[in-house]
């Protein structure tokens, strides 16, 4: 009790705890369809074979589930490591080698330094490590992902569907992971800065930035929602931000899910990502007043270099991706679907292509 959880609680090797026996009885008592094998950050710097632990932990869960009555529930696998890494042909295939014959469904992958931005270059490279780890031969879940970034990874057939929270783990950072949380001011609220997801943008603004740009000529046109969520725009969204958060978060997947597999590259490119060029053309061009800034504590200058920015990345990102298109050509590899499993159907039911 209270001690660090370290690699013999995984591989089976600790004289006292099976955590592994846990997971197992609480996945059967609890009548889930798929859990995921626990695994961990590959790039920790106190411990270099967290890997073999982790496949060691995946074929125990196996077992455990078998023995406790839980053979139809399926096991998904987590690679957790930086992007950078994860780019390294050399990583690849040692993962690859390793993992290919673990007893899993899907393979999911959180990228520590991702982001959400429109990266041309960061994604372009990113999808073309994410091609060669289809040599898994089964689907592949991007976690922690949202924004053009992630879309554009569903969209190119990099991965078969994508992972995160309602306005929040949208992204994966373990760069900080080893600082001390900062001591919380006591003169400062409570609470955290809530970001409203903009439709079409691929961007968050917090609720004064949302105020504020509304507040300028045409900003309501541009800003507001005009979906099911949303029947008053911006005035909704502010009100009710996380019902709009969790519709937007849906609406771009469920829209590439309504279009056929080889056509979505083509698609996304001249719907999705060309409306999120103008939409950002036209916010950055929105002019509030510094007095209403001033009044709202939100820096315009900073602001409008920042809308500025997204509108110049997201250029630069059509480009980029248009290219990788017009390279692949017609026909090329994409991610294989998810399988979704239920008890009660007693077998594997193929999805929507995601």
């Amino acid at each position: 009790e209270g001690e660090l959880l370290d690699a013999s609680y995984f591989d089976g090797t600790h004289s006292q705890v099976n955590v592994i026996r846990w997971i197992a009885m609480f996945a059967v008592e609890q009548n889930v369809d798929t859990v995921l094998a626990p695994s961990h950050f590959l790039a920790d710097k106190h411990f270099a074979d967290w890997m073999s632990v982790d496949m060691r932990s995946c074929t125990l869960l196996r077992q455990e589930l078998d023995r406790e009555g839980g053979g139809h529930i399926a096991i998904d696998y987590p690679v957790i490591h930086s992007h950078t890494a994860i780019n390294q042909l050399e990583f690849r295939n040692v993962l690859v080698e390793r993992v290919v014959d673990l007893p899993v469904d899907n393979i999911w992958v959180r990228a520590s330094g991702l982001g959400t931005e429109p990266k041309p270059q960061s994604t372009k490279q990113f999808l073309t490590s994410l091609y060669d780890l289809q040599r898994f031969d089964k689907p592949i879940v991007m976690d922690y992902a949202d924004g053009l970034m992630a879309h554009s990874l569903l969209a190119f057939g990099g991965v078969s569907g994508i992972a995160q929270g309602i306005g929040e783990r949208g992204q994966f950072d373990a760069g900080t992971w080893h600082n001390l949380p900062k001591e919380r001011d006591p003169e400062k609220p409570f609470g955290r800065t809530t970001y409203i997801p903009i439709p079409g943008l691929g961007r968050r603004l917090s609720t004064k930035e949302l105020r504020l740009l509304a507040s300028a000529k045409g900003g309501r046109k541009h800003l507001g929602c005009q979906d099911a969520c949303c029947q008053h725009g911006v005035k909704d969204m502010l009100a009710d931000s996380r019902q709009h958060a969790a519709y937007q978060t849906i609406a771009p997947v469920r829209s590439l899910a309504d279009i056929p597999d080889q056509n979505r590259e083509t698609y996304f490119l001249d719907k999705p990502l060309l409306d999120a060029e103008r939409l950002a053309r036209n916010i950055k061009d929105l002019n509030p007043s510094q007095a209403d800034a001033k009044e709202m504590n939100v820096d315009l200058d900073s602001l409008k270099r920042r809308m500025t920015e997204h509108h110049r990345k997201i250029g630069k990102f059509s480009d980029a991706l248009s290219l990788l298109h017009d390279q692949r050509g017609g026909g090329a590899l994409r991610a294989k679907t998810c399988r979704y499993r239920t008890e009660s159907a007693g077998n594997a039911h193929l999805g929507k292509g995601k």
